[in-house]
């Protein structure tokens, strides 16, 4: 419920990762090896003092969204800024529909926040758990009747977190996120879906650990700088190519159509996973090989959801799998996986340039039997 608290709850706007000291709506960036991405590489901060929330809320400065936002992208950037400074109340909720339903998407530690109350409690919970806390957002699109943020949640732990005992060293953390929020016709936002990588935020705390071979978790921390605000008109063309480039990853014809469908020097960022690509070949066998916990997957997500705004493209979609028998699993080989995903696009002249995704681990380890006793 934590993660859900913090990732969740921090609707209205966010920012989160390992320790940094706190700063304004800022940009993420990424550890390495991905210097376009954006998540930077966080570095221990020295602990800091139970009461820097109140500390924070003192220095909070006006908040920037750049280019200008429209007046609700800029209301949830002000939210998340007044959470991040401490001031957790029912005016830092203000966007947020009474009956507003959050969902951390393939969570099965995490269920619904449902109502506003409920949010903001779980929010109090969270604030209660953690020595400080930060959900910062790099980038906000506007599409219709979404708003999309691509943020980092960032903080250090304090009380007990996730089942873990609180301890006088501070364990810092930080975990890409998105959280895509749905506005009703009255304007308030009605439903927040998350995409919160549950496992990323459990390996840092040492509650969870990786498996034989398994990838070390980068944890990210936010940068200074205004939240950069995409919007503009629908672009059909730029989804359909989405489109193809998934159909051609699932039918096995990317290879040929490549270079019709990917710019030269495409980029793609597993933001939690730290996979990071800038080549047809890596990003193939990415796709190719089984996963660090032996899952087969079948390239190219189903897409239940896709949007564009400017030269972007945002889908909502399902990858599966079938778990090889290869790996420590307590399943049988031949069971199925099936993991949501949310990837962020960027196109140009007509080709793909990079695809940031976003998935949340514990979604695959519940369906391999491996999260027993694990909150």
């Amino acid at each position: 419920m934590l993660a859900s608290a913090l990732a969740l709850a921090a609707c209205g706007k966010g920012e989160a990762r390992h320790e940094v000291a706190p700063s304004a709506a800022a940009d993420v960036a990424r550890a390495e090896p991905a210097p376009a991405a954006d998540v930077a590489k966080a570095e221990p901060p020295a602990p800091t003092p139970s009461d820097a929330p109140a500390a924070a809320a003192a220095a909070v400065k006006p908040v920037e969204v750049t280019p200008t936002g429209s007046p609700r992208a800029v209301a949830l950037v002000e939210a998340l800024e007044r959470i991040k400074g401490g001031t957790i109340d029912e005016e830092a909720l203000a966007s947020l529909a009474e009956d507003v339903v959050i969902a951390q998407i393939g969570d099965p530690t995490t269920p619904e926040l449902r109502g506003r109350g409920a949010v903001l409690a779980a929010l109090k919970d969270a604030a209660a758990a953690i020595r400080y806390f930060t959900l910062t957002p790099s980038r906000l699109y506007e599409a219709g009747d979404w708003i999309v943020i691509d943020a980092v949640l960032f903080g250090h732990h304090a009380g007990e977190l996730l089942g873990r005992a609180p301890s006088d060293t501070v364990t810092v953390f930080g975990v890409a996120l998105v959280l895509a929020c749905h506005f009703g016709e009255d304007g308030k936002v009605d439903r927040i879906e998350g995409y919160f990588d549950g496992e990323a935020l459990r390996l840092e705390l040492g509650i969870l650990a990786p498996p034989p071979g398994g990838k070390e978790r980068l944890i990210a921390g936010p940068r200074g700088g205004a939240a950069k605000y995409t919007h503009g008109a629908p672009n059909p063309a730029n989804e359909e190519l989405v489109r193809r480039a998934e159909a051609a990853l699932g039918d096995g014809s990317v290879d040929a159509a490549w270079a019709s469908l990917f710019a030269p020097g495409f980029e793609f960022d597993n933001v939690n996973e730290n996979n990071f690509f800038r080549d047809a070949d890596g990003y193939l066998a990415y796709w190719r090989q089984p996963t660090e916990h032996g899952v087969k997957r079948t390239p190219g997500a189903e897409l239940e959801r896709v949007l564009s705004v400017d030269d972007c493209v945002l889908t909502w979609g399902v990858v599966r799998g079938t778990y090889t028998g290869e790996g420590q699993a307590r399943v049988p080989a031949g069971t199925k996986v099936d993991v949501h995903v949310f990837d962020i696009w960027t196109l140009a002249d007509g080709r793909i340039k990079s695809r940031k995704s976003f998935t949340n681990g514990l979604e695959a380890l519940s369906q391999l039997g491996l999260l027993e006793n694990v909150k």
